[in-house]
């Protein structure tokens, strides 16, 4: 099971969440958590709720959808997750998520409760060349 506060991480102390933000954080565990039910073993959230501040040290999008509690980054070093979510892309549609290319995330992946403005599933951040070679399926829309 994945927790409010694995998301939150503190933070909430200091930016409390508005309304929006709680709804996106619950749409975000249930899902999260059938997920995670399904994967059958434990994930670790390494980025969820980001302040302004803490984004912009991460070098995140200023419409990053981790400062709404829309976004979570699931740490995924041996790229097992990455791996099974680009190989069974079906399972977005199933959970309702949508995915940064794992080219684009070196130790994680990034899944967010709502789209990019591609629509794509499996989506690129930003044009240009990734900074990882991971194997590059086609994506679905």
């Amino acid at each position: 099971m994945i927790y409010r506060h694995e998301i939150l991480k503190g933070r909430d102390k200091t930016a409390p969440l508005d309304d929006q933000q709680e709804k996106n954080l619950e749409i975000l565990l249930e899902r999260l958590n059938r997920f995670r039910a399904d994967w059958g073993k434990p994930i670790t959230i390494s980025s969820g709720y980001r302040t302004e501040e803490i984004n912009a040290k991460a070098h995140g999008s200023k419409k990053s959808w981790h400062l709404f509690c829309a976004a979570a980054d699931l740490y995924d070093p041996d790229r097992a997750l990455a791996k099974h979510f680009m190989n069974n892309q079906g399972l977005l549609l199933m959970y309702d998520f949508w995915m940064e290319h794992p080219a684009w995330t070196m130790t994680w992946v990034h899944l967010q409760i709502y789209p990019p403005s591609s629509g794509t599933r499996v989506f690129r951040p930003y044009l240009g060349e990734p900074p990882t070679d991971f194997y590059w399926p086609k994506s679905i829309s």
